[in-house]
C-alpha cells in the first residue's frame, strides 16, 4: 500500500524532565509514536527527535502543537498537571485542536482540576487508566476508532442536510464566482469588461489567507491584480501610502480602463493619496475635479460612478471638517446626491455584497434553529472571501475609498458569524482587529464583552498583533483613534516592554491634544475611554495631571468628563505626589468658585473626599473652603468619610430617613410620579457599613419604619421597592433585635399580600418577579419558612437581568453570614443556583455570581465544590470576574490554605496585568 498523503499530525503532551521518575513519560511518548506511525495514518511530532532550529525551544514545540490535527494528553494524577502541560491545554482550547485525555490513576484516586473540568457534558470524553503500559497499549486503537467515528458522523450529518458546508452548495459558490468573472460592469452605455480583465487571483488569494488561513501562492504576472494586492499592505500590513507604487498601479489601470474612465479614476486615486498624506485641500479639489470631469462626458461615464464619487466627496468633506471641529448641515457631496434622479446601484459590488450578507443571515437562522443533537462543521467556504476580494477589486478599479474602507466592515460581519458559531480563536482575533479599525469604539466594547471568555485566552503576542493592526487606520487622526481603542481593550494583556513603547507614543499624542487650542473634539471620547480602561497600568500622577491641565485650560466642554474621571475609581490618591495633591486643591477651589453646575460640584466634593497626600497648609485651606461653601457637606459626608464620626453618621441616617419618608408621601400622589437621581436606601446601607459602631436604636427604628412604608406602598416604582427590600433585609441582618422592637411593622410585613404590585417606569430594568423573591427572602429573615416558594420563583429566573438582581439580593440576604443560621434546604438551593449561573454567557451574571460564591464559601460544607469552581474561573473566565476572587484571596486563604495558594499561583502567571497587580500586593 502506498503511503497516504494526508496524514493526521499528532502531538503527544506530557510532563518532561531529566529525573528517573520523568523517564516513564518519555518512554511512553516514544512507544506511542512508533505505534501510531506504523499505521501509516499519522505523523507524530516529537521534540526530542527534531533537529536543530533557529526558533527557540518554546516556539518550536508551540508551533508543532498549533500545527497539529490531534493532541494526546498523558497526565499522571500523582504528578498533577505541570505548567508546561497546562500551557499546552490552554493552546489546545484556544485553537480548538481535537484532543484525547488520559489520566493515570494508579494509587492516586484524587482527580486533578483538569480532570474535574472534563467531567462537564460539553467537554471531550476522557479515559482513566491504571498504568502507562495501558496507555501504550490502547492509545493507537482509541485514536483510530475516534477518527473513524468522527468520519461516520460527519457523513451521516451531511446526508441529513444538516452540515453547514451544505450552504456552499445552496449558494453554488464556484458557479457564482465564475459568473462574476464572466460578468460585466453594467451601465447605461453598455461599457463591458472581458472576463480576463476581471480575474483577480492575487487579491482572492490574499483574502483567502487573511480570513481562512489558505496557503499563500505566488503569482509572477505584474498586472493590475498584482498592484491591487500590493495596496492591501496599506490596509492590512501597516504599510504607508508612500510605500505603495502609485505610478505603476495607475499605469496598469490604464491598460484595462477606457480613456474617459481612466482620466476620472486617476484623479480619484491621486485625491485618495493626498487625503492619506493629510493634504486635505488638494484632496478635495482633485475629487471635485474628478466629479466635474465624469459629469462632462454626458453619460459616457456610468451614472453609478458619478454617484460613487459624490459619496466619497460627502464622506471626505465630513471627515476633514471633523479635524477642524466644523459641522456641515449639508455637504456639497450630499447636495449632489440629492440632485441625482437615478437610484444608485453598483453592478458587481452590490451583487457580491448581497450574496455575502445573505449567507451570513442564512447561517445565523440555521444555527439558532439547529437541533441540539445535530453535528455540523464548516466545509470549504473560501468563496466568501472571494466575494470580499471581488468587491475590493472593483473598489480599486474605480478608486472608491468608501468601499475600500467598507472592506473592514464586511470582514467584521463575516468573522462575527464565524466566531459566534465556532469560537475559533483566529477568527475572534480578526473580528476584534477589524472592528477596531472601523473606529466603532462602542461595538468594539460590545464584542469584547460578548466574547469575554474567549478573549481571556489572549496572550502578549496576540495583544501586540491587535495593537499593530490598529496602525492600519488612516489618516493619522484615525490611526490615533484606532490606537486608543486598541489600547483600551488589550492594554492589560501587553507585556511590559510593548505597553511602555505604545503608551509612550500615545501619551505624547494625548499631551499634544491637551495643549492644542483647537484640538479635535471628536477625539475626546476615545481618549477618556482609554485612560479609564487602562488606569491600573498608568501612573496615577499622569491621570491627575491630565485632568488638571484640562481644568486649568479654557476648554470648558471637557470639564464634566474630567471631573468624572478624577472622581471615579481611576486614580489611587494614596499614590499621588504631595505636589499634585496640593495643586489639585488649588485648582478645584478656584474652579468651584466659578462653577454653578450641580453635577460638576458634586464631583468636586467627591475628589476632596478622595484626596490623601496633602500638606498641612493645603489641608487647612481645603477644609476651610469646604466648611464655608458647603457647611452641611462638611459636617456630614466629609467628617464621616475622613474621621468616621458617629455623629455625622447619625445625621446622615436621619437625612436619608427623611428623604425616604418624603418620597413615600409624594410618589404617585394625584397621579404624579417622579424619577430620582439619588438612592437613599443604598446610601443608608453604605453609611451603616462605614460606621465602626451602631447608631442609636430609635434612629434605626425610624429608618426601618420608613423603609417598610416603601415596601407596603403600591405607588412606588419597582426599582425603588427593590432598593427598599435591600435595605430592609440588610437592617434585619445588621440588627436582628429590630424584629422585637418593631413588632407592629413586622406583623404588617408578614401579612402583606400585594408585594408584587408596583408601578413600572419606561426605563425599568427589572420586573415584579424580583419583588416576589425579595419579599420571600424578607419573610425568611423574619423567621417564616418560604423554601418551596423561593425554589419556585428561582426556576423562572432565566434572563440575565433577573439573575443579576437575584445575585445582588442574595448577597444582601447573606450579609453577616457566619453569625447566623439559615435553613439547610435553602442553603442547598442557593448553592445549586450559584453553580448553575456560573456557566452563564452574560458577564454581569458571572461577576455578581462570583460575589455570591465568595459568600457561600464561608460555610465549610460548601468549601470544596466552590473552591473547585473558583479554580475553574481563574483558569478560563474573564479578568473582570477573576479579579473579584483575587481581591478576596486573603479570605480564601484563611478558609483553605491549599486553595488560596493554588489561586495565588494562577494569578501570578495570569496574562492580564490587573490580576498580576492585585496579587502582587497580597502576602499569603
Amino acid at each position: 500500500m502506498r503511503n497516504p498523503r494526508n496524514k493526521l499530525k499528532v502531538f503527544i503532551s506530557s510532563k518532561t524532565g531529566e529525573t528517573l521518575t520523568d523517564q516513564k513519560y518519555m518512554l511512553a511518548r516514544i512507544a506511542v509514536k512508533e505505534t501510531l506511525e506504523s499505521t501509516g495514518l499519522f505523523e507524530v511530532y516529537s521534540f526530542e527527535s527534531e533537529g536543530p532550529s533557529v526558533n527557540s525551544a518554546l516556539d518550536h514545540y508551540t508551533g508543532g502543537l498549533e500545527d497539529s490535527d490531534v493532541c494526546i494528553f498523558l497526565i499522571d494524577n500523582k504528578d498533577g498537571v505541570p505548567p508546561g502541560v497546562q500551557n499546552e491545554i490552554d493552546i489546545v482550547n484556544k485553537y480548538q485542536i481535537p484532543s484525547l485525555y488520559y489520566f493515570c490513576q494508579g494509587d492516586e484516586k484524587e482527580k486533578t482540576q483538569t480532570q474535574i473540568e472534563l467531567l462537564r457534558a460539553t467537554q471531550p470524553k476522557h479515559a482513566n487508566i491504571n498504568s502507562f503500559s495501558e496507555f501504550i497499549e490502547k492509545c493507537a486503537i482509541h485514536l483510530v476508532d475516534d477518527v473513524l467515528l468522527t468520519y461516520k458522523r460527519m457523513v451521516k450529518s451531511k446526508s441529513g442536510q444538516d452540515d453547514i458546508s451544505e450552504t456552499s452548495k445552496s449558494f453554488d459558490g464556484k458557479s457564482e464566482i465564475l459568473n462574476t468573472n464572466s460578468g460585466a460592469v453594467e451601465s447605461s452605455n453598455n461599457f463591458i469588461f472581458s472576463k480576463e480583465k476581471l480575474i483577480n487571483e492575487s487579491c482572492r488569494n490574499f483574502f483567502g489567507n487573511f480570513i481562512f488561513g489558505n496557503e499563500i501562492k505566488q503569482f509572477d504576472k505584474k498586472d493590475f491584480d498584482f498592484y491591487c494586492s500590493k495596496y492591501l499592505l496599506t490596509m492590512f500590513g501597516q504599510a504607508t501610502i508612500e510605500e505603495f507604487n502609485m505610478s505603476l498601479f495607475l499605469e496598469s489601470l490604464g491598460k484595462i480602463l477606457p480613456q474617459p474612465y481612466y482620466e476620472v479614476v486617476e484623479k480619484r486615486w491621486i485625491s485618495n493619496q493626498k487625503y492619506y498624506l493629510e493634504e486635505y485641500d488638494e484632496s478635495l479639489t482633485l475629487l471635485q475635479e474628478a466629479l466635474a470631469l465624469a459629469e462632462s462626458y454626458n453619460g459616457t461615464v456610468a451614472e453609478w460612478v458619478v454617484q460613487d464619487i459624490l459619496i466619497d466627496l460627502r464622506n471626505r468633506e465630513i471627515n476633514i471638517a471633523e479635524t477642524k471641529n466644523e459641522y456641515f448641515r449639508e455637504t456639497t457631496g450630499q447636495k449632489g446626491m440629492n440632485s441625482r434622479r437615478e437610484k444608485l446601484y453598483y453592478p458587481l459590488i452590490d451583487r457580491n455584497e448581497k450574496n455575502l450578507l445573505e449567507w451570513i443571515e442564512k447561517e445565523r437562522q440555521k444555527n439558532e434553529m439547529r437541533s441540539y443533537s445535530s453535528w455540523s462543521s464548516y466545509g470549504d467556504i473560501s468563496f466568501l472571501s472571494d466575494y470580499i476580494a471581488d468587491i475590493y477589486y472593483q473598489a480599486m478599479m474605480f478608486g472608491s475609498l468608501t468601499h475600500l474602507n467598507r472592506i473592514y466592515t464586511l470582514i467584521q460581519r463575516l468573522t462575527y458569524q464565524l466566531s459566534k458559531f465556532t469560537d475559533y480563536w483566529p477568527w475572534v482575533m480578526t473580528l476584534l482587529s477589524t472592528t477596531i479599525v472601523t473606529l466603532d469604539r462602542k461595538k468594539t466594547t460590545q464584542i469584547t464583552h460578548h466574547f469575554d471568555k474567549l478573549l481571556e485566552k489572549m496572550n502578549p503576542e496576540d495583544a501586540r498583533k491587535v495593537y499593530q493592526f490598529s496602525n492600519n487606520a488612516k489618516p493619522s487622526h484615525n490611526k490615533f483613534s484606532a490606537n486608543l481603542i486598541a489600547m483600551s481593550e488589550i492594554g492589560y494583556y501587553l507585556n511590559d516592554d510593548d505597553f511602555e513603547q505604545y503608551w509612550n507614543i500615545l501619551k505624547l499624542e494625548i499631551d499634544s491634544w491637551v495643549k492644542d487650542e483647537n484640538s479635535m473634539v471628536s477625539l475626546q471620547a476615545y481618549i477618556f475611554q482609554c485612560l479609564k480602561n487602562i488606569s491600573n497600568r498608568v501612573d496615577d500622577n499622569y491621570i491627575l495631571e491630565f485632568g488638571l491641565n484640562l481644568l486649568e485650560s479654557p476648554k470648558r466642554r471637557y470639564y464634566l468628563d474630567v471631573l468624572k474621571l478624577l472622581s471615579g475609581n481611576y486614580t489611587d490618591y494614596k499614590l499621588v505626589s504631595v505636589d499634585n495633591s496640593n495643586r489639585t486643591v488649588d485648582t478645584l477651589i478656584k474652579y468651584s468658585q466659578e462653577s454653578i453646575d450641580f453635577n460638576e460640584l458634586k464631583s468636586v466634593q467627591t475628589i476632596f473626599l478622595l484626596l490623601k497626600n496633602i500638606d498641612n497648609e493645603s489641608q487647612k485651606e481645603m477644609e476651610t473652603f469646604i466648611q464655608n461653601k458647603w457647611p452641611e457637606f462638611y459636617s456630614n459626608e466629609y467628617r464621616l468619610e475622613k474621621n468616621k464620626y458617629i455623629e455625622s453618621g447619625n445625621i446622615l441616617i436621619k437625612l436619608k430617613t427623611e428623604d425616604i419618608h418624603n418620597r413615600n408621601l409624594t410618589q404617585g400622589k394625584n397621579g404624579i410620579y417622579a424619577g430620582y437621581g439619588t438612592n437613599p436606601y443604598h446610601e443608608a446601607k453604605n453609611i451603616l457599613t462605614m460606621l465602626d459602631e451602631k447608631p442609636e436604636e430609635n434612629m434605626l427604628g425610624e429608618l426601618f419604619i420608613a423603609t417598610s412604608a416603601t415596601i407596603l406602598s403600591s405607588n412606588q416604582f419597582v426599582e425603588d421597592k427593590l432598593s427598599a427590600y435591600h435595605l430592609m433585609i440588610f437592617l434585619l441582618r445588621y440588627d436582628i433585635s429590630l424584629i422585637e422592637r418593631e413588632k407592629e411593622v413586622v406583623t404588617r410585613l408578614i401579612q402583606f399580600q400585594d408585594y408584587e404590585i408596583a408601578s413600572e417606569s419606561m426605563m425599568s430594568y427589572v420586573d415584579s418577579t424580583m419583588l416576589i423573591l425579595s419579599h420571600l427572602l424578607l419573610l425568611e429573615c423574619l423567621g417564616k419558612n418560604q423554601f418551596a416558594e423561593i425554589a419556585k420563583i428561582l426556576l423562572v429566573f432565566t434572563n440575565p437581568g433577573n439573575q443579576v438582581e437575584a445575585c445582588k439580593m442574595l448577597q444582601t440576604f447573606l450579609y453577616n453570614y457566619q453569625n447566623y443560621k439559615i435553613r439547610t434546604s435553602l442553603e442547598s438551593l442557593l448553592m445549586q443556583c450559584t453553580l448553575l449561573w456560573t456557566n452563564s454567557d452574560n458577564l454581569n451574571v458571572r461577576w455578581n455570581n462570583t460575589h455570591l460564591q465568595l459568600k457561600l464559601i464561608e460555610k465549610k460544607k460548601y468549601r470544596k465544590i466552590i473552591g473547585q469552581n473558583l479554580q475553574s474561573i481563574m483558569e478560563s473566565d474573564n479578568a473582570i470576574v477573576k479579579s473579584q476572587i483575587v481581591h478576596k484571596i486573603d479570605l480564601i486563604n484563611s478558609l483553605d490554605k491549599k486553595l488560596g495558594q493554588t489561586i495565588f499561583e494562577s494569578a501570578k502567571n495570569d496574562n492580564n496585568f490587573v490580576i498580576r497587580k492585585i496579587v502582587d500586593i497580597k502576602n499569603i
